[in-house]
This record gives C-alpha cells, sequence and structure tokens, in this order.
C-alpha cells in the first residue's frame, strides 16, 4: 500500500481515498456480484421463457432473437466480470475528470491537487505582495500602501482559502460519491437488460457522469480563478492601487457564487441529482462571515486615509519635521 501524503490537506485526503476507502470499495463489487447472479438468472430465464412463449405465438423474428443475445451478453460481461469491472471501468472513470480538464489545467497537473495548488498560490501572492510593497521612502513612511497591501493580503488568505476549502469539500465528495456508484455499480447494469428496469441503469449513468463533470468543472474554475488573481496583483512603483484591490475582492466574491452554480450546471447537463442546496447553504454561510471581516478591513484603509490627511501626515505619509532631521524646530 503507497504512503500517505500529509503534507498538504487536499493531497492527504486523496491519498486516504485512494489508498483505504476505494480499495475496499472495489474489493466489495465481486461479493455484489455474486449475491445478485441468482435474482439475474433468475430472472434472465423467466423473461426468455416468457419471449420463447411470444415468439411462437406472435412469429417474431430470429434476428430480434440474436440481437436479445446480444445485449444479454455485453450486460453480464460488464455487470457480472470482476476483475474487468475492477481493473478497467472503475479506473477509466475515475481518471475521466483528469484527462477532461488537462487542456484547461496543464499536462501533468493534478485535478485532486487543484484545491492544494490554490492554497499554495495564494501564499505566493500575498508573500510577493508584501516583497514588492514599499513603505518608507525618502518622504516619509506610505500608510495608504500599508493599509491596502493589508486589506489585498486579508481578502487573499480569508476568501481565496476558505475558497479553496470549499471546493476541495465538494471535490471529496464527488470522488467518493463517484466511487460508492461504481461500487453498487453492476446491480444496475444488470438492469440494463430488462425494459421494465432499465430506467434505473440510465439514473445511475446520469450520476456517475453528474459527479465527473462536477469535478471537472471545479478545476477549471480554479485555474481560471488563479490566473484573474495573478494578473491583478500587479505593484505600480511599489504601490498596489485601491481599484485593483476592489477586483480581487470582486473575483473573489464571484468565484465563491460560481461554487452554486456549478453543482446545477452539473446535474443539469447530465440528469442527475446535484449538490445545488449544499453548496448554496455552505457559501451563504462562508458570506455571511466575511462580509463583517470585508467592512472592518475597509474601515482601516479609511482610517490609514484619514489619519494620512491631517497635521503632520501630509498626503498619508509621516514627514520629517521643519527643521529637517526629525529635529523639532527651535522657539522663537
Amino acid at each position: 500500500m503507497a504512503a500517505i501524503d500529509t503534507t498538504t490537506p487536499g493531497a492527504y485526503v486523496f491519498d486516504w481515498l485512494d489508498n483505504e476507502l476505494l480499495p475496499m470499495l472495489a474489493n466489495s463489487v465481486g461479493g455484489l456480484m455474486q449475491a445478485i447472479s441468482p435474482v439475474m438468472g433468475a430472472a434472465v430465464i423467466t423473461w426468455f421463457v416468457l419471449w420463447a412463449w411470444r415468439y411462437i405465438r406472435e412469429q417474431q423474428p430470429i434476428t430480434d432473437l440474436l440481437y436479445k443475445f446480444f445485449v444479454l451478453a455485453s450486460v453480464c460481461f460488464f455487470a457480472f466480470s470482476a476483475p474487468y469491472y475492477a481493473n478497467t471501468i472503475i479506473p477509466m472513470v475515475n481518471n475521466l475528470p483528469f484527462d477532461l480538464s488537462e487542456p484547461f489545467i496543464g499536462s501533468g497537473q493534478d485535478i485532486q491537487n487543484a484545491a492544494d495548488n490554490l492554497i499554495n498560490e495564494n501564499s505566493q501572492i500575498i508573500k510577493r505582495m508584501w516583497d514588492k510593497a514599499k513603505f518608507v521612502s525618502w518622504s516619509g513612511v506610505d500608510l495608504n500602501n500599508f493599509a491596502n497591501v493589508t486589506y489585498a493580503t486579508l481578502i487573499v488568505g480569508v476568501l481565496g482559502n476558505v475558497y479553496a476549502a470549499i471546493g476541495l469539500f465538494f471535490m471529496v465528495v464527488a470522488k467518493l460519491m463517484v466511487n460508492v456508484l461504481l461500487a453498487i455499480g453492476p446491480a444496475f447494469i444488470a438492469c440494463a437488460f430488462f425494459p421494465a428496469v432499465r430506467n434505473y441503469f440510465n439514473l445511475w449513468i446520469n450520476q456517475v457522469v453528474n459527479y465527473v463533470i462536477l469535478a471537472t468543472i471545479f478545476a477549471v474554475i480554479f485555474s481560471i480563478q488563479l490566473t484573474l488573481i495573478n494578473d491583478l496583483v500587479q505593484f505600480d512603483d511599489g504601490k498596489l492601487p485601491p481599484d485593483r484591490i476592489d477586483k480581487i475582492m470582486v473575483v473573489y466574491i464571484i468565484a465563491l457564487a460560481t461554487l452554486t452554480a456549478i453543482p446545477m450546471i452539473a446535474s443539469s447537463l447530465s440528469g442527475g441529482m446535484g449538490l445545488n442546496g449544499l453548496v448554496g447553504n455552505t457559501v451563504s454561510t462562508v458570506m455571511s462571515m466575511v462580509n463583517p471581516a470585508a467592512a472592518a478591513t475597509r474601515g482601516l484603509g479609511k482610517m490609514a486615509g484619514g489619519l494620512g490627511g491631517g497635521g503632520g501626515l501630509g498626503r498619508n505619509r509621516i514627514t520629517p519635521g521643519p527643521g529637517g532631521g526629525g529635529t523639532p524646530p527651535r522657539a522663537g
């Protein structure tokens, strides 16, 4: 068994799923196939007896019988071939989001580490902001720029990591649900042969596709959001303009709002049941906690601006006294 990576949250969770939980689900496939085999056998025999009676009575064409045998053979192969199902079908479905998202997130990028990459990028963005910012010059200390960088740091640190954590949570749910559905898949594949219960197979397919699309869209949105933030965090002569900070805030708010739309889009495309309500409630809770923090941070910027506008803090800078060199002027 491979070692579990504990260096980052996403790698830890996904490695635990891959190394501990998913093999257990895959091993249960064989037992499920054995459990449904007697029921499937009895149903097939009954169905063919009824079909033979109908064939004799209504003179059905022999090609119809051959077609039914072909469908039955295909269903039995996928539903009751445990090695093929566990070694081919399950890995193929698990790897499908990787293949679909690769053109967007880049070759060699790992969809399951998308949240970790986002958290790491947030840290790098914050570090880059403080490295490039200039607070002290010959003319004094620029409190406004300090407040702007602090404000941007809180936005990226809080909203960015909350966004990554929510995305990681729903990608884990999607991966877990896909594998649970795959573990019970043989029972639904067996239903594909019988017209009366074939709808169960269609619903199962819709649900699997729903979670595959969900994981793919999350990875694509993460990539787009990272690109936007990196483009916005640009300094003009060591200063971070306030309008750029507002744009960063808007990008993160839109990104959080997008989380409510992704499950709805995935369920609409696939016909499966999505995580719409769960996502919406989670994002609403997060935004209710983020709004006061954003208001407090804006207050910090206004306070710095007001402080810079009065007394000896001309144009938001602490400047030397009239006597020069920081020495107060002599009286009289």
